[in-house]
């Protein structure tokens, strides 16, 4: 999977190895020691094996140490210093120790409890990551930062309540805590990096302090303070159905991540922005109501959305990323407007179930060789008829077979006529008398007023005003 944030934490142990060399500069008791400061007579526990898997069994760390004939107080738990011992059950860390260097205990797959000393103030990166037995740990008042992935990916970590002293939360933090039902953010911690809580999947609330100046939660969901930006919706919050609020205008990327119970979703046209993977795996959407406001669709947008069957980007889009429906393994049709300029790599990849692209665009969007997948070719392509010799020489639309030209058609939104919908409902809204609604096969389907058809067969429908034709899947 090509996904920025999985790959991501794949590497991370590699990366820790490849920083730590595995030296140390005395060793008692086979704990292992680097000196911190000879001035300050302060040490670090550290290993002597750069790959891990240095320590065994129930560790008990001392508060000092001796080595020629010198008195070292411990004051960190080092870099790596833990790292890979997936035979260590436990560690009992002394109240001098401050600080959890980075990747200190990560993939320590044996541990499930550590107690941290009230002294401590940092929690670096990595610092408990893959740790997937880790059911406790406390988290002290007086700890202002947590690293980068810190908590990545201990799926047995229960819900922790932060420390009022804490400042900021670095990227990933929590990612991956499976176990976590509700989290409760201080009213000093200012600074909450992306996908701080991304695949936390049984997550219900977002908990956020009425005095803190920069973020709030309403309903347990996760906004800035003043509502313009969603940072997540939690994956596990009760209810199929969300209409986002008209004061956001950002979706923040993996806002939805996960969200296996949602099945409709309407975006308010004030959402102009939308980061990558909004909506990864949410694979029981199946409604989804798109901002007008938008003009790109990111990577990973939809992928895994599972249960989605059409999708119409709405007027005005003009990019679509890599991936953006990866896996999307029901989606039948897909429609793109006449603003498509760009699309990237494996747009459509693994749609098993895919029958029609509908491209609006005159001139062929810029595709590469990897924008189709092979199976995505025995789909029919629709584009304007007067374009199918320039689709046909386009580098990626080129690989199409069945090409069908359309005539006279726009997209949804225009001149203040509206038509929207899915799950067979079919909405339109328009100032002027009577519409026309037909079928890809020429059938008329409906004459006279503007109004809402439901029963329909998903597809995509035509939507003849006095004006123009506007086409919408369902």
């Amino acid at each position: 999977m090509k996904l920025n944030l999985l790959k991501s934490s794949l590497v991370v142990a590699a990366c820790l190895v490849a920083a730590h060399a595995g030296a140390y500069d005395f060793s008692v008791d086979d704990i292992f020691y680097n000196i911190v400061s000879e001035t300050d007579k302060t040490v670090e526990v550290t290993n002597d094996n750069p790959y891990g898997n240095t320590y065994l069994g129930n560790i008990t760390i001392p508060e000092t140490v001796e080595n020629n004939g010198k008195s070292y107080t411990v004051t960190a738990i080092g870099e790596q210093a833990f790292y890979d011992s997936s035979n260590l059950k436990s560690v009992s860390i002394p109240s001098t120790v401050t600080r959890i260097g980075s990747g200190a205990f990560s993939d320590c797959q044996s541990i499930e409890n550590i107690e941290l000393p009230d002294a401590v103030t940092e929690i670096s990166d990595h610092a408990f990551y893959n740790c997937i037995q880790l059911k406790y740990v406390n988290i002290p008042e007086g700890v202002t930062s947590i690293g980068d992935y810190a908590f990545g990916e201990c799926a047995s970590l229960i819900d922790r309540i932060l420390p009022e002293s804490l400042l900021s939360i670095g990227t990933g933090a929590f990612s991956g805590c499976m176990a976590f039902t509700e989290v409760y953010i201080p009213a000093a911690c200012g600074q909450i990096s992306d996908l701080a809580f991304y695949a936390c999947m049984n997550l219900i609330a977002i908990n956020v302090e009425e005095d803190n100046p920069n973020y709030m939660s309403d309903d347990g969901i996760f906004y800035d303070k003043e509502q313009t930006v969603l940072y997540q919706y939690p994956a596990k919050r009760p209810g199929t159905s969300y209409d986002v609020p008209s004061t956001v205008k950002t979706l923040a990327s993996y806002a939805f991540n996960c969200c296996q119970q949602l099945t409709r979703v309407s975006i308010p046209d004030s959402v102009t922005e939308m980061g990558e993977g909004c909506f990864f795996y949410c694979d029981a959407l199946t409604d989804l109501r798109l901002s007008a406001g938008l003009t790109s669709i990111p990577a990973w947008s939809f992928a895994f959305c599972q249960s989605l069957t059409g999708f119409q980007a709405m007027s005005g889009v003009t990019s679509v990323g890599d991936d953006a429906f990866f896996n999307c393994s029901a989606l039948r049709e897909v429609s793109f407007p006449s603003s498509m300029l760009t699309m990237g790599d494996e747009v459509l990849a693994s749609c098993a179930s895919l029958q029609s692209v509908t491209c609006l665009a005159s001139a062929p969007p810029a595709c590469t060789v990897f924008t189709f997948d092979t199976n995505n070719y025995s789909a029919v392509l629709c584009v304007p008829e007067d374009c199918r010799g320039a689709y046909a020489a386009a580098i990626g639309w080129d690989g199409f077979t069945k090409v069908q030209g359309i005539t006279g058609i726009e997209h949804a939104v225009a001149d203040g006529v509206r038509v929207y919908g899915s799950c067979g409902t079919l909405v339109i809204e328009s100032p002027e008398a009577t519409v026309r609604v037909s079928d890809t096969a020429g059938h008329l389907i409906y004459i006279g007023p503007a109004t809402t058809l439901s029963g329909l067969p998903h597809g995509l429908y035509f939507v003849t005003t006095h004006s123009r034709t506007l086409s919408v899947f369902i």
